[in-house]
């Protein structure tokens, strides 16, 4: 069955994936700044160029209307008088006072021309054919560029009227002029946004090189290579986890004012305010490139964080995506084989370590089973064969009083009855018969009574609280791990007292030796493997699902058992 046919939009995706996939990281970084750099510099110098070229026609437009109407008013008397050459005197001081001004000419009421400022040339007679159609304000096009023509009544069109040109050419001058400066701005901002963007590639792809390079290591078999954390980023969290694994980015305003001096201000305070604020624009594209260039660096590798914690957490089905083929793709790539093999590895150790945990069951049963047979053969075999001779030593002493016999034959009994002790203690150790008819608490007490015997310079106290009989298999491993604690305290510690607590609650059997001699490095002595006894008590906790913990300082040592049961 066939799946969806994808979309053209799909498809652009897939492509730009690709085409950004197939490309590194500093690639990236550097096209992303450049081109978000430029569109904004260029958009910026649009937008100002517009707003400022329509804030300019309306200041031109307005100066024109109120110098038409300024000619209009002081054109009443010389008018009236037919004063031409006062008029003709007035129009060219206006014109020399005000750059912006073309030309201007006033008109009689019968539309004849009585005075201008066109000079040798003469007056362009197409002027008086401007169609204004009520309008004070016309805009046509000129050899001197584009031309605001206005017309202003003089005494209310009764004597004439006064017409002003003013061209745009000094203002299209200054709107060019703020768009250079806007662009070379722009090229600035560009080139130093470049330079930062090779700066920052240079710092974010330094670590992600080297933990590349450390991954290929390891990859290779050198499990001792470390990654080194540059710093406390994503980068720096993902190179710790994995040592972890192997060993867890002024609004200013201007005022506008009716006068020149002010109006020439005005366009000084705007040039600047719109370098400034182009300035802060490029600036906000630098910090919005830099946050979408941190999203695009850091989702792998927060992906690879993640996938990395799981892995550290025990999940060792957890994969790393690879986002693209880059370096960061690279290193996910190695992190999932490493993730593999450590899988593999797992696996393989874990089937040797049940093959081991049931022979060593099968060891320490096999082990219990020929003490309890040697201890059985030692009480009834060895013990009554003793028995039978201090009996026959004690009938010879009766029978033969002589001096020597008596002294010689009690010696051997002595002798013979130190041995029966010894073959009982010894029976006892192997396994003692009061653990199976009795319980553990008789058996421990009964073994305390025995160190504190063979050990007179140490006192033993015991504190047993245990209401019912545990399993077989989980009573002998108790026992024997006590039997260890307490003998290895009487005979290394040079301690004065021993004490013991064994209790049930909750399901749970603890034991806790504790003592006040000498103590001993755990660490050193468990690496050293020089202690069978540390390990034999460790391997038993194993067996039976317990654990067995070591305290020691200068002060005693204590040991800590807890076994489920």
């Amino acid at each position: 069955m066939n799946g969806p046919v994808p979309t053209r939009f799909d498809r652009m995706s897939e492509l730009i994936k690709r085409i950004l996939g197939a490309v590194s990281v500093r690639t990236k970084i550097l096209g992303i700044v450049l081109a978000l750099t430029l569109a904004l510099g260029l958009g910026v110098t649009w937008q100002v160029r517009t707003t400022t070229n329509g804030v300019l026609l309306d200041e031109l437009d307005l100066r024109g209307m109120e110098v038409a109407d300024d000619l209009a008013a002081r054109s009443v008397e010389p008018m009236l008088l037919d004063d031409r050459f006062s008029v003709h005197q007035l129009l060219t001081q206006t014109v020399a006072n005000h750059p912006d001004i073309a030309y201007a000419f006033v008109t009689d009421s019968a539309g004849l021309v009585v005075a201008h400022t066109f000079g040798p040339d003469g007056f362009p007679i197409q002027l008086l054919g401007v169609e204004r159609a009520g309008d004070p304000v016309v805009v046509y096009d000129s050899g001197l560029g584009r031309i605001h023509d206005f017309a202003s009544p003089v005494f209310a069109s009764r004597i004439g009227t006064v017409r002003v040109g003013l061209s745009e050419r000094r203002l299209r001058s200054l709107v060019d002029e703020i768009t250079a400066q806007m662009l070379l701005t722009t090229m600035v901002v560009a080139v130093a946004g470049i330079a930062a963007a090779v700066f920052l590639t240079w710092i974010l792809t330094r670590p992600i090189l080297d933990l590349v390079a450390t991954t290929r290591r390891v990859g290779a078999g050198d499990l001792s290579a470390r990654a080194r954390p540059w710093a406390n980023d994503e980068v720096g969290v993902l190179a710790e986890a994995f040592n972890q694994m192997v060993e867890d980015l002024d609004d200013s305003r201007a005022t506008i004012e009716a006068k020149e001096e002010a109006r020439t201000r005005l366009l000084d305070q705007l040039i600047t305010a719109q370098e400034v604020l182009t300035t802060m624009v490029v600036a906000v594209a630098g910090i919005a490139a830099a946050v979408f260039l941190t999203w695009i660096l850091t989702r792998p590798i927060l992906d690879l964080v993640a996938t990395t914690r799981r892995v550290g957490a025990g999940d060792l089905s957890a994969r790393a995506r690879p986002w693209a083929n880059d370096e960061v793709g690279v290193l996910a790539e190695a992190f999932n084989q490493m993730v593999e093999d450590l899988d593999d590895s797992r696996a393989t150790i874990e089937a040797k370590e049940e093959a081991r945990t049931r022979l060593l069951d099968q060891l320490i049963t096999a082990q219990e089973e020929e003490r309890k047979r040697i201890a059985r053969q030692l009480h009834d075999g060895v013990g009554q064969s003793l028995n039978t001779l201090i009996l026959g030593l004690s009938t010879l002493i009766k029978r033969d009083n002589t001096a020597s016999t008596v002294a010689h034959a009690t010696q051997l009994r002595d002798v013979t009855l130190e041995t029966l002790d010894a073959v009982r203690r010894l029976g006892r150790e192997l396994r003692p018969s009061v653990l199976d008819d009795l319980g553990l608490a008789e058996a421990l007490a009964h073994y305390a009574a025995e160190v504190a015997g063979l050990y007179p310079q140490v006192r033993v106290d015991t504190h047993l609280d245990l209401d019912r009989r545990l399993p077989p298999a989980v009573e002998i491993a108790i026992y024997r791990m006590v039997q260890e604690g307490m003998t290895n305290a009487a005979r290394h510690s040079g301690a004065r007292t021993i004490n013991v607590v064994v209790a049930q609650r909750d399901g749970v059997t603890q034991a806790i030796i504790e003592d006040d001699g000498r103590g001993f490095d755990v660490e050193a002595v468990r690496k050293s493997g020089a202690s069978v006894g540390i390990h034999g008590m460790q391997e038993r906790a194993d067996l039976v699902g317990g654990k067995v913990r070591f305290e020691s300082s200068a002060g005693g040592t204590t040991v800590f058992i807890e076994v489920p049961g």
